[in-house]
């Protein structure tokens, strides 16, 4: 049988003291050559300029709106939000105008539909000119412009946004496959976003 050492209760505490110190040691060691990493490099870059993305895109939201006058100039289709079409319900439809070639709107159940040939007004964004409301002239009603950027992707904003910052002040995060996920997560965001502004 191997001899049991008779160590005091100090040396079993220096003992452990030494070893709990070496892995942190070890521990920091391999998050900094993981923070050395390309794909921690490029993951980090790709948190920042989503970040700046959705801070344009809210503060965009918050400025006041430019109007522009404008004609629905073709039908529109209905699209309900309940499968049973002769309830009283809350629709959208989807025109389109002399400047736009495709406008989704929110109705509630209350409101005026609008008609080809009636004169709105388009509320967009300052920076961004994204449409964000029309206002029918004809039947004096607004509706909600749902295709918007700020409407339509608003949930993958503040994923992507909430998944940012926790990636840029949480520490010590030692899982690699974590630096992959961000990466390709804020690139395909970013993505979307682009494709749906360009669109």
């Amino acid at each position: 049988m191997p001899r049991k050492e008779n160590l005091s209760i100090e040396e079993r505490l220096e003992r452990a003291r030494e070893i709990f110190t070496r892995k942190q040691h070890d521990k920091h060691k391999e998050i900094t050559h993981l923070y050395k990493t390309k794909i921690y490099i490029l993951a980090k870059k790709s948190c920042i300029v989503f970040l700046w993305i959705a801070q344009l895109i809210f503060i965009d939201w918050s400025l006041p709106y430019l109007k522009a006058k404008d004609v629905i100039t073709s039908g529109y289709r209905v699209n309900y939000s309940k499968s049973d079409k002769h309830t009283m319900t809350d629709f959208y439809i989807t025109i389109q105008t002399k400047q736009y070639s495709k406008l989704e709107l929110f109705l509630s159940s209350e409101s005026i539909e609008p008609q080809v040939r009636d004169s709105i007004i388009v509320l967009k964004s300052l920076l961004l000119h994204d449409p964000k409301k029309v206002t029918n002239i004809n039947r004096n009603e607004t509706y909600l412009v749902s295709s918007s950027i700020t409407y339509l992707l608003l949930p993958l904003i503040i994923i992507s946004s909430i998944l940012s910052l926790l990636f840029l002040f949480i520490k010590n995060i030692e899982v690699k496959s974590f630096y992959y996920f961000m990466f390709f997560t804020n690139i395909a965001a970013v993505f979307v976003l682009t494709f749906y502004y360009l669109k």
